[in-house]
């Protein structure tokens, strides 16, 4: 075998372990929001910080994937304005970007999820979301 041959193997190889490890984190995070009466804010952070580094690694279809979940979730627990579902909406809008918007997701996240965001006076909204109501507008939308 050839040290590139080797090098690729081993880079396989933590990729791999990588998206499994990411994986179980996700699942400890569901089952934990499962498990707890009420989300709290940490944990939803969490998970929005892990599909925040599943995008940055390019894992874009595991982080489309668990970010529909997440933000159903969201949707149901905290309702459509919480703070924690704009935040999950705009992590899913951007892995649907970079993947190209496969699923057509794109326009159903503005419209239905982050069109109250867009809309909203940008004085009484925190600096987190003050921050993606700009990211929203310098994009276009």
């Amino acid at each position: 075998m050839t040290p590139l041959t080797n090098l690729r193997r081993s880079a396989l190889h933590q990729r791999r372990h990588r998206n499994r490890l990411l994986t179980r984190l996700f699942r400890n995070a569901a089952e934990a929001r499962r498990l707890s009466r009420h989300a709290h804010p940490a944990l939803l952070d969490s998970v929005n910080n892990l599909a925040a580094v599943l995008i940055g690694l390019g894992e874009l279809d595991i982080a489309a994937e668990r970010l529909d979940t997440h933000l159903a979730d969201c949707r149901a627990t905290l309702g459509r304005r919480h703070p924690e579902t704009f935040k999950a909406a705009w992590q899913l809008l951007v892995a649907e970007s970079r993947r190209g918007d496969p699923r057509g997701r794109v326009r159903e996240l503005l419209d239905e999820d982050l069109a109250p965001l867009i809309e909203a006076d940008p004085d009484g909204l925190p600096a987190e979301l003050r921050a993606l109501r700009a990211a929203l507008a310098e994009a276009g939308h």
